[in-house]
């Protein structure tokens, strides 16, 4: 299990408020107010719920300073006249855990990679996600503008492991949350190009399937799926009555099941829709000779980011493919050429968000979750119907 710090911000940043009049507080855009409701007011400084009759100010705190686009403030509450921040290892505190928290990640030039909004009782989950997949220790010093040892010590010495043991850990516990059904609770999820839940939630429509339903593991969801033999093996395609859900390839239909039970623990199975033969039939025509076209109807989940990868990923003509580092650009993450591949990996539609067009910049294959021989046939195939056409 990886290890974690929770500080609170310190007092010093906010000493020289306490001893004001209401006045002197307004002239620095700040106010009084005695609490009176428990939970209502979170001591930003000691991560707690103020007590009735304790007085907090409401301030407003520059989040994030750096010069760019997230330059940002909010306001926030803080004891007046608190001393110690809280400050705890592998520890959330009950005022987080009781909560929603926005967690966002920023890179070293201060542009953000990946967030979410999720329910405290699942930051340990949040935050191991955020730090997946972590670049090697000579990217690392890169981005820090340092040698790799010193970054290395410096690593070391801040949190106890190397990055190395860090990085184990984290993978660690993916490998453990993969056996358990179902993502963190609220995959309703902030990212980069979105600045309220709302505004994700309209976007998010295109894809269909709410983050609660996922969430629920498919509780009160009606699915139909089928398992077809195609010329890339076994191949199931799951569906609800608002479009498709799920392409997985796989060896035998045996395991295909097993892997659709773990996505969806509690869906309802039903008699297939009339128009899921002809989602299928879609699905099947193109995975066999690339012919057709494979404008289904999705509905799947995932984070914010996620589904921005996803629809840049539709965006690929057949017979071309695109860069990590590419569809990075287009989503104007730069340096979220990782990201955008484990948004690759957790594509749970396989072909229909054709995850197989993307490759690294030096023009090898990349990774594929499905294997690399059936990321290679399905470009051929593309390729060479392009060329008839």
């Amino acid at each position: 299990m990886m290890s974690f710090r929770i500080s609170g911000l310190s007092s010093r940043d906010f000493a020289h408020l306490y001893e004001l009049d209401d006045a002197a507080l307004a002239a620095h855009g700040a106010r009084r107010n005695r609490v009176d409701v428990k939970p209502g007011f979170p001591d930003r400084v000691g991560l707690r719920d103020l007590e009735i009759g304790e007085t907090a100010l409401l301030v407003n705190y520059m989040h994030q300073p750096a010069d760019g686009p997230y330059r940002a403030s909010h306001a926030i509450y803080v004891g007046e006249g608190d001393a110690a921040s809280f400050a705890a290892v592998d520890t959330v505190p009950e005022v987080l855990r009781s909560r929603a928290l926005s967690l966002r990640a920023f890179d070293t030039a201060h542009l953000m990679v990946d967030a979410d909004l999720v329910d405290g009782a699942s930051v340990e989950t949040l935050v191991e996600r955020l730090f997946a997949d972590p670049p090697s220790l000579a990217e690392l010093a890169e981005d820090s503008s340092m040698s790799p040892f010193h970054f290395q010590r410096l690593f070391k010495a801040t949190f106890g492991i190397s990055p190395k043991q860090y990085a184990i850990a984290v993978q660690a516990t993916r490998v453990r949350a993969e056996l358990v059904s179902g993502p963190p609770v609220m995959r309703a999820v902030f990212d980069a190009g979105y600045a309220t839940s709302s505004r994700f939630y309209d976007d998010a429509q295109a894809f269909g399937m709410s983050p609660s339903e996922m969430r629920a593991g498919g509780a009160g969801i009606a699915m139909h799926a089928t398992v077809l033999a195609t010329a890339l093996g076994a191949m199931l395609v799951a569906a609800t009555e608002r479009g498709v859900c799920a392409v997985l390839f796989g060896a035998d239909e045996a395991a295909l099941r097993d892997d659709l039970a773990r996505r969806f623990p509690h869906a309802r199975i039903i008699d297939a829709p009339p128009q899921f033969t002809t989602w299928t039939r879609a699905i099947a025509a193109y995975v066999d000779r690339a012919q057709g076209s494979l404008d289904v109807p999705l509905d799947v989940v995932g984070t914010a980011f996620q589904r921005r990868v996803w629809q840049a990923l539709r965006t690929i003509p057949p017979g071309t493919t695109a860069t990590y580092s590419e569809i990075a650009e287009r989503l104007h993450a730069p340096k979220s050429a990782r990201a955008v591949a484990r948004a690759c990996a957790a594509n749970p539609v396989a072909v229909a968000i054709p995850c197989h067009r993307v490759v690294r910049r030096d023009g090898d294959l990349g990774g594929y979750r499905w294997g690399l021989e059936r990321k290679q046939t399905l470009l051929e195939k593309e390729a060479d119907r392009t060329r008839d056409e």
